[in-house]
């Protein structure tokens, strides 16, 4: 079933306008490396939203799914072992009853493990972040940007990193939830599923984010993934589409699958890429896009973060 074009009210309208300013402006926080300050924009472009939506159908649903969201977050950090601890050391039994996330209060826990349960965790809050603001588009940018947060966010040790990272992932699934067309969600979480080593994964976010923003710098991500996955005519194809973007940086000059991108990737806002569509695609900071090399990661990484079929 094909989901109704996306029309919101004059009420709704407005309040989205301002959400979509405070997504800018924290993009341009971020930018400035002020990222308490931005991840308190996104929240709180995030809660217009929920709210305006909510005084629409005159239920507190999309506030509601946004609470259970972020607690999903929050209590998915007892299933990460910590400092000598062994995964096999959390008793489930012991944890879950404590939870208010609803996910595994009916299940049999001792088919389980912590990696199991923290993943059944994460895919209930990204969609539970998607109902918060769907349809809304300038949420979905709100859900992107906090994904790109998590990555600049200070942290000690690899397992801060280890959450850090599922949780950017989460916040870009979301974001692709709410809007598919959001290609620089689709580009982030196809970065991130390389460098975790789920390469097909990754191919296949990766042909969905150039399907609706064939920016060089994806065709450039999914010629490496293409590589690593030994398809070499498949990678040439996508390194002659982002030569090609380079070369056409006006949409209207572009031939059939142009996109553009200088091979590095830094904070853009949504408006401005709207307003230019040869810029650049969104990132942190200044970085090389993924290396066709598998990069390393601590034993048993990839199996914490958090992936489902839906929408993809």
């Amino acid at each position: 079933m094909i989901a109704p074009p996306y029309q919101p009210s004059a009420a709704l309208q407005a309040v989205a306008s301002q959400a979509e300013e405070r997504v800018n402006g924290a993009f341009s926080l971020a930018q400035r490396g002020a990222v308490y300050s931005a991840r308190t924009e996104l929240i709180g472009a995030v809660r217009m939203i929920c709210e305006a939506l909510d005084a629409q159908s005159a239920t507190e649903r999309r506030s509601h799914a946004l609470a259970q969201a972020m607690r999903a977050v929050r209590e998915v950090e007892d299933f990460a072992p910590r400092g000598w601890q062994s995964a096999g050391e959390i008793e489930l039994a012991h944890v879950v009853p404590g939870h208010r996330t609803p996910v595994l209060k009916e299940v049999d826990l001792t088919t389980l493990t912590p990696l199991l349960a923290a993943q059944r965790y994460y895919t209930f809050a990204q969609e539970q972040f998607a109902a918060s603001v769907a349809p809304v588009p300038a949420g979905s940018q709100a859900l992107f940007g906090l994904g790109k947060l998590q990555a600049a966010m200070p942290g000690n040790g690899s397992e801060a990193q280890t959450l850090a990272t599922a949780r950017a992932m989460v916040f870009f699934q979301a974001a692709l939830l709410v809007d598919g067309s959001n290609f620089m969600a689709a580009n982030e979480l196809g970065v991130l599923l390389a460098r975790m080593g789920q390469w097909q994964d990754a191919r296949e976010v990766l042909q969905h984010g150039v399907a609706h923003g064939p920016r060089a710098v994806l065709w450039h991500n999914l010629a490496r993934v293409h590589r690593q996955l030994g398809e070499f005519a498949l990678a040439e194809s996508a390194d002659q589409e982002a030569a090609r973007a380079q070369q056409y940086p006006d949409r209207a000059e572009w031939p059939a699958q142009p996109g553009n991108g200088d091979g590095f990737v830094r904070w853009v806002s949504p408006q401005q890429l709207r307003r230019s569509p040869g810029g650049d695609t969104v990132v942190t900071q200044p970085t090389p896009a993924v290396h066709a090399e598998r990069p390393s990661s601590p034993s048993g990484f990839s199996a914490w973060l958090p992936w489902t079929t839906t929408n993809r």
